[in-house]
């Protein structure tokens, strides 16, 4: 029983797809069942929505919507608790109860394990706890009580990377606690070969949401603002969409970089990114946090040398075969990049792409979630 807070919506079509993905993966060599809500406008009662994909069944509840608040939380578990019963009514049974993002449907997962006395596994994506940790947000004193009091109650649970675990480990959660990484689809492996320069610039990109308050976006236009001013020979994409994209245009067009050396592309298709990513020698992220870093790990695997920050989820998986890791200042960004066009060459593609595919594709990350569950119920 794989029951979700976040999943893709068709609004929001980023929101929980780590989610949806982990449940694709478990479901080549398990029976998974996927329950997830969401409120809809112009109902007045609940609606079911089923699809399958193989071993995954996926059960969607629509309820009317409410507004945002404790009254939407309540109604949210309301049509949770719904998707649940309709399916026992129905003849479902389940071995365990997998909640994915502990709020709000891990309260009830966790009374419904009490419940059937069945085994709870819970799988954290919201980095909360790494935020306080590295100073970037303090976590509320009465959520820290009440997540931790439940995490403990899991047969165990699951974070994305070494440092969201070492987050877990500071508020005492280190005996039931694993890293189990995203799944991460690749595109087409690269060719040994970088491209070549368009009219006598590389391409750089960065691929995000654009939000200021994690994806640092001034930092790194302050980076290339300073790069811009020793060397011509490149341009930097930003791929993706947001509500901020507008003010870091007018801080881009301040600085002298707005379509010149910087441009914003927008949302793109899957198949657009990764024409991006094969016509581009790099990729750049400057985050405050990252959890994981999905996008920094396709880049890998698409033969991209990346450059981030030394600090959160890549440092799981970004060394000097691959990247560059870096200090917060716009500084060490433009050191960075300044080394990156000089010595792209030097990094094996090929062999970066093989080695990230072989750690965070989806058979493997089946396989790494098979020995945990093994490994706790022996």
């Amino acid at each position: 029983m794989f029951l979700a807070s976040w999943y893709p919506e068709p609004n929001a079509p980023a929101k929980g797809v780590f989610v949806l993905k982990h449940a694709r993966a478990l479901a080549l060599t398990n029976s998974v069942q996927l329950v997830y809500a969401r409120g809809q406008m112009g109902i007045s009662d609940y609606e079911i929505q089923d699809e399958v994909e193989g071993n995954l069944q996926k059960r969607i509840i629509l309820y009317p919507q409410v507004k945002s608040g404790i009254a939407a939380n309540w109604a949210f578990l309301k049509a949770i608790k719904f998707g649940f019963s309709s399916l026992i009514k129905e003849g479902y049974s389940f071995d365990l109860i997998h909640a994915n993002v502990l709020f709000p449907v891990g309260f009830y997962a966790w009374y419904l394990a009490s419940k059937t006395k069945k085994p709870l596994i819970i799988t954290e994506h919201l980095d909360l706890f790494l935020r306080d940790m590295i100073g970037v947000e303090k976590a509320p004193l009465p959520g820290r009580i009440l997540r931790s009091f439940i995490h403990r109650r899991a047969l165990f649970n699951t974070v994305c990377s070494q440092p969201m675990l070492s987050a877990f480990e500071r508020f005492g959660l280190e005996k039931n606690t694993e890293v189990w990484p995203n799944v991460v689809e690749f595109g087409p492996m690269p060719v040994a070969e970088f491209p070549l320069a368009i009219e006598g610039k590389y391409c750089i990109i960065h691929i995000s949401s654009l939000r200021d308050d994690q994806k640092n976006i001034t930092g790194i236009l302050e980076a290339l603002a300073l790069l811009a001013k020793k060397r011509q020979d490149f341009s930097l994409h930003f791929i993706g969409n947001g509500s901020e994209r507008a003010q870091h245009e007018q801080l881009a067009d301040q600085l002298g970089l707005l379509n010149s050396v910087v441009f914003f592309e927008g949302f793109v298709s899957e198949e657009e990114k990764q024409a991006w990513m094969q016509r581009s020698i790099g990729h750049v992220m400057q985050s405050h946090f990252e959890g994981f870093s999905v996008v920094t790990a396709e880049a890998i695997g698409a033969g991209l040398p990346v450059i981030v920050r030394n600090i959160g989820g890549p440092t799981d998986f970004v060394d000097s075969t691959n990247g560059y890791l870096i200090e917060k200042e716009p500084e060490a960004l433009f050191s960075a990049m300044d080394t990156l066009l000089d010595k792209f060459r030097s990094f094996d593609r090929v062999k970066m792409a093989q080695e990230i595919r072989a750690r965070f594709n989806s058979t493997q990350v089946a396989a790494d979630f098979d020995k945990l569950l093994l490994d706790y119920s022996s």
